[in-house]
């Protein structure tokens, strides 16, 4: 009998060993495959590794079967199932361990910064970027270090952060030139270039304009860009500009309009052309390429919505993956078809309602930015005509073309402020549209916190702007706690409330109780945030 149960333990170690040896050679073979360049979607085989691996392998062999599963999703365009299994490689190794494979590490966090990207979130793929960047120096990885580098440029210039582009593109440049990858790190100059001559930098400026030309390899020996990179011609229209050199500002802002076909090129070219005739003096033109810009902006964020509808519908087919490999868990229960269905019908109500209100949401911002910029073409169009009026024999028939013009944006405002119920005071019209709101808009994008001195501008302009909202302030003050009078201020100034939760420091959730409790607290009444916000914005 004790020979029998030593012979049945020797065959099953035996035949471990050799199962955990075809597995690992598969593993091997797969990571070849796809450090080849070959097309990789054997999700199926990949899956039978991930289970065996996460039972039996190393924290090595887990990342890499994981890694190498997100990398088939990847390739069969199944980007959100890609993130998934990217986010579970990251998760398997073992950072404490002696023999953790850093390089590959790297190349899971270089993924999914790569994911982040393409669905513009650009937080998280600075903080994938920075993560791959750590585990590339521990691997001594110096090519994967130079593209997180120069990666960090680039998410800063997306971003807005302007302070930071132009040393993150440096520090790339000397790097990469350092290891021998001079055209990488000319490219990476590129960023850079725009916010040098926002800062009137324009000797350094044109240095990293004379690099970026004659190393980066984009330019032929016409000095023409290659296509896709056009816009750098509005840069370079910019730069002439700063230098008061119209003419040839004019240039490559039209060779901009030229061959940059796409909306945004158009838009960036129309946008030159208008700063450029605003600064000659020839007020008409500007106008012409002013409302050539805003009506090609108009065609990007269409474009931006259709890209937007696109990401949803993969988010809801990796929801629907995740249904499949339920379904396949549970197919010998009896309620699998009802379970399933069910779910189906959930995500797809949600995704119907998510999109109407998405749409709504995107329609309001269109119609106030439309009616912001009317504003400022209006009280321009406005200035216009008193000059002209008071050289009418000079302008003749252009007087009545501006004073149609005129007549046109007043309509615009109207209808908008009739739409909205109200008519918006000049007092309320001025502050929004100044320097100080800009920067509270700049500071609730990049999320920082308000200072106590932001909190006095804040204050000194709503009480100018919106005497009857600070007297309902004023009279409350006493029963509102510090976070409910800093909520009720900026929801009258029409932030958002993640971006309230950013400026202050609370969830979003937190905001939402806060606003619940100032109806109540202000009015007297029960209802929902959005009741609230209603109401407080029309004081």
């Amino acid at each position: 009998m004790k020979r029998i149960i030593v012979f049945l333990i020797i065959v099953c170690a035996v035949t471990s060993c050799g199962r955990h040896d075809r597995y690992a050679r598969e593993l091997a073979e797969a990571n070849d495959r796809q450090k080849s360049g070959t097309l990789f979607t054997e999700t199926e085989q990949m899956r039978e590794l991930v289970e065996y691996f996460d039972s039996h392998g190393s924290a090595n062999e887990q990342m890499l079967a994981y890694y190498l599963l997100g990398r088939a999703h990847a390739d069969k365009g199944e980007t959100p199932m890609a993130l998934h299994c990217y986010m579970d490689a990251a998760a398997r190794a073992d950072t404490t361990a002696a023999d953790c494979d850093y390089r590959q590490l790297s190349r899971v966090y270089g993924q999914m910064a790569d994911i982040y990207k393409m669905q513009n979130l650009y937080q998280d793929q600075l903080q994938c970027s920075v993560q791959c960047e750590q585990c590339a120096y521990k691997a001594h990885d110096t090519l994967m270090i130079l593209a997180c580098v120069a990666s960090k440029a680039e998410i800063y210039s997306v971003t807005g952060q302007k302070d930071s582009v132009v040393p993150a593109a440096e520090k790339s440049y000397h790097l990469c030139k350092k290891h021998g990858y001079i055209d990488y790190g000319a490219s990476s100059l590129g960023v850079a270039i725009r916010p040098l001559i926002e800062k009137s930098d324009l000797k350094k400026a044109k240095r990293f304009m004379d690099i970026y030309e004659s190393e980066s390899g984009f330019f032929d020996e016409n000095h023409q860009i290659e296509k896709g990179r056009e816009v750098y011609y509005y840069v370079k229209g910019l730069y002439y500009l700063a230098l008061n050199r119209l003419d040839s500002a004019e240039y490559f802002f039209r060779k901009e309009l030229r061959l940059g076909q796409n909306y945004n090129n158009q838009n960036a070219g129309a946008r030159g052309l208008a700063l450029l005739y605003q600064r000659a003096h020839r007020p008409d033109s500007a106008a012409k390429y002013a409302l050539y810009s805003y009506e090609m902006n108009d065609s990007l964020y269409a474009e931006m919505t259709t890209s937007e509808l696109t990401q949803m519908k993969a988010i809801y087919n990796f929801t629907h993956q995740q249904q499949l490999a339920q379904q396949a868990s549970i197919k010998a229960e009896q309620n699998a078809n009802r379970l399933k269905w069910s779910v189906v019908v959930i995500l797809m109500l949600g995704t119907f309602a998510y999109l109407i209100i998405y749409k709504e949401k995107h329609k309001r911002k269109t119609a106030y930015e439309k009616y912001v910029q009317s504003v400022q073409m209006l009280k321009q169009a406005e200035v216009e005509l008193a000059v002209m009026r008071q050289h009418e024999a000079a302008f003749g028939n252009m007087i009545h073309e501006k004073e149609e013009q005129v007549a046109r944006l007043a309509g615009i405002v109207q209808q908008y402020e009739s739409e909205q119920g109200r008519k918006i005071p000049d007092s309320e019209r001025a502050m929004l549209q100044s320097h100080f709101y800009q920067e509270l808009e700049r500071i609730s994008n990049k999320g920082e916190l308000l200072t106590p001195e932001d909190w006095q501008k804040i204050e000194h302009e709503v009480k100018h702007a919106l005497p009857a909202f600070w007297e309902l302030l004023a009279n409350n003050r006493q029963q509102l706690t510090p976070h409910e009078y800093e909520v009720c201020v900026l929801v009258r100034l029409k932030f958002q409330p993640k971006s309230i939760g950013n400026m202050i420091g609370l969830s979003p959730s937190s905001i939402s109780k806060i606003r619940i409790n100032l109806l109540y607290k202000l009015f007297g009444i029960e209802g929902k945030s959005a009741d609230f916000d209603k109401r407080i914005v029309n004081i």
